[in-house]
């Protein structure tokens, strides 16, 4: 058997007791060897073949070797895996050993191409079943062994070794200084189990690391970076940031994020990207801003990089299990001078970025010199609304319109926002309470008339569509039509539309939408409700009534112009999240969904003539849901919980 010059001394794992055979656990044996190459330096061998194994500790002047065709497996029976302090969730505290573990070990190496394998379907089976118990469960509960953990060392080497199926994180190391990680290949499958927490590389209070040559594929952050979390994560001794490490000519496949800030790190500094390549990656930089950690991020630099991505920059806060741990004030957050150059990207949306200044503040996000072919669904993200309590919980965005540059937002408590609106910028300039508002009018559908109910009002009296299930003073499918009152100061409620549903046309609720250019008044809604499988789509049409017909107009069956199921007048099936309204050129727009696979964020327009549905997957584009639907200019605006989003269709 043949082993590298720089092997001085071999010690083979058969010569300890090991047998080829990859039913039994043979943790003492290769432990055996271990042992012996530490008495005088030297590297254990695995050769060819499948070899199960629990835990295996690492000394000083040892090193691992795996040859071409060795795999290293680890064991499903969690007990073999002996716990030990980790720094995990962003504290040390005990938990499970990895499959090589290295403590204290100077120059410690793992080279060869072999591999190493988790093992870990057992391991993800467990996991889902617990999150389908307990949807808030952590890392903690299900106790899972990572692939390799390298702690408190110095001059790392791990190099041209496969990773595969890893039950937890891939390669995890703490406190490590001068580490190279050139030529490994990680992957962790999607299909038919997702691997859950199978991060490719996470640098933990980690200096000077030069990753290389490297292939990742995984269900988590592909290269994070960590150090700690907590309302004092920055005092902890245990934690520390994570400062110059350079990327270099790297392949990243699937995976929710290539370099990744947080979600348990203080601070991070001198972080480079370069040369590299990116195919479906959701996420080229993301930035987790959490509330109760202080942090700070500063000089990452992305060049060269190519490939699709869904997002180039991602912002957000990052609000998993936050604790403030009875500390009462927010600890503020900084990133600073990131800059992306240079970059050939096919990316949904180049900048996601939610402005949260209470909670952290952001300087010198820069895009120079790139090639972004983005948007190819057509979505633009403009950015985060500024609505009362916004991200809290109990208030969400609803319904939106638009009238020349001014934007008018609603939330499900009564408050209304105005926008100014320019180009892909806009800016609130008022903010009041509409005097519609009751606990069971969630403001779900806004639409702008035709009429302004006096000659100085900035805008033309709004319709706001009450969406309900519960009736207000006896009365279901109520339409508010207010006045903006001058200066944006507040509403005035001038009339109450309500249709007299004798014939139980609609089930859960009715939706208004008003067509200006034929000043007509389109209701849309569920004959009966989603979770029906007999449930259709009903559209009837209206006169658009004025002003003058005073503060009530009751709308009956026998008033409609038009009156018919979409399912009857087409072959077109489906069965949407509603959402928002809006009409131009004989189109019914209707924005639907959450963004998810169970509920895709879809723009189903509607040809009120034609009587043909055409459809628009926008999921790519956000992970919230979408609720109301705008027009200025050559685009549609789209309100939804993450912010407003533009498109040109």
């Amino acid at each position: 058997m043949c082993f590298p010059l720089f092997l001085l001394m071999n010690f083979v794992i058969t010569s300890f007791g090991a047998v080829n055979d990859s039913t039994l656990v043979q943790t003492e044996a290769i432990q055996r060897a271990v042992d012996a190459a530490a008495v005088e330096g030297g590297t254990v061998v695995i050769p060819k073949g499948v070899w199960l194994s629990g835990a295996i500790f690492f000394k000083p002047g040892t090193s691992l070797y795996l040859e071409e065709g060795a795999v290293l497996k680890g064991s499903t029976d969690v007990a073999d895996f002996p716990d030990i302090p980790v720094h995990i969730e962003g504290v040390l505290q005990p938990y499970v050993s990895a499959l090589i573990n290295a403590d204290r070990c100077d120059g410690f190496t793992i080279s060869g191409s072999g591999t190493l394998d988790g093992n870990g379907l057992p391991y993800w089976k467990a996991f889902w079943a617990r999150r389908k118990e307990n949807p808030a469960c952590t890392n903690l509960e299900v106790r899972r062994p990572r692939m390799i953990g390298i702690s408190n060392s110095s001059d790392i080497s791990i190099e041209g070794i496969r990773l595969r199926n890893s039950a937890f994180w891939n390669i995890h190391l703490y406190r490590c200084k001068g580490v190279k990680v050139y030529g490994v290949d990680i992957y962790a499958p999607e299909k038919p189990v997702r691997a859950p927490s199978s991060d490719g590389i996470d640098l933990d209070a980690c200096e000077d690391v030069h990753i290389r040559g490297c292939s990742f594929a995984t269900c988590d952050d592909l290269i994070a970076m960590k150090g700690g979390k907590g309302p004092w994560a920055d005092t902890d001794p245990d934690n520390g940031p994570v400062r110059n490490v350079l990327v270099e000519d790297c392949h990243f496949g699937h995976g929710p994020g290539v370099l990744v800030f947080g979600s348990e790190c203080v601070r991070a500094e001198n972080i480079v990207l370069r040369n590299s390549t990116v195919d479906g990656t959701d996420r080229l930089v993301w930035l987790k801003m959490r509330p109760d950690t202080p942090q700070r991020y500063s000089h990452i630099t992305v060049k060269n990089v190519n490939g699709r991505v869904k997002y180039a920059i991602f912002v957000k806060p990052w609000t998993q299990f936050f604790d403030l741990k009875g500390r009462e004030d927010i600890p503020m957050s900084y990133a600073s001078d990131v800059r992306i150059q240079n970059c050939k990207l096919d990316c949904n949306v180049a900048r996601y970025i939610a402005d949260y200044p209470d909670q952290y503040e952001l300087k010198r996000i820069r895009f120079r010199r790139n090639s972004l072919s983005c948007d190819r669904s057509g979505v633009s993200f403009l950015g985060m609304l500024e609505g009362e309590n916004a991200g809290q919980k109990g208030y969400s965005y609803q319904g939106m319109d638009i009238s020349g540059r001014y934007m008018l937002s609603c939330q499900n408590k009564g408050i209304a926002s105005i926008y100014r609106l320019k180009g892909r910028k806009f800016r609130r300039i008022g903010q009041f309470h509409m005097e519609s508002f009751n606990e069971d009018n969630h403001s779900n559908v806004v639409s702008f008339g035709v009429e302004k109910a006096a000659k100085g009002d900035p805008l033309p009296v709004a319709f706001i569509s009450q969406c309900s299930k519960n009736a207000i003073d006896g009365k279901k499918d109520v339409l508010y039509v207010e006045r903006i009152k001058p200066g944006f100061s507040g509403s005035e409620l001038l009339q109450t539309i309500f249709y007299d549903d004798v014939d139980r046309d609609f089930g859960y609720a009715l939706q208004w939408v008003v067509d200006a250019r034929e000043k007509m008044l389109y209701g849309y809604g569920n004959t009966i409700d989603n979770s029906n499988p007999a449930n259709r789509h009903r559209i009837i049409k209206f006169r658009l009534p004025s002003l003058s017909e005073g503060p009530l107009v009751v709308l009956k069956p026998e008033d409609a112009l038009e009156n018919y199921l979409i399912e009857d007048v087409s072959d077109f099936s489906f069965n949407p999240i509603g959402q928002g309204l809006y009409i131009h050129n004989g189109k019914l727009y209707m924005p639907t969904g959450v963004g998810n696979a169970r509920n895709p964020s879809i723009l189903y327009v509607w040809d009120l003539n034609a009587h043909r549905m055409a459809e628009y997957d926008l999921s790519a584009c956000t992970t919230g849901e979408f609720e109301d639907i705008g027009r200025r200019g050559r685009f549609f605006y789209i309100q939804g919980q993450e912010g407003l989003f533009r498109l040109k269709i």
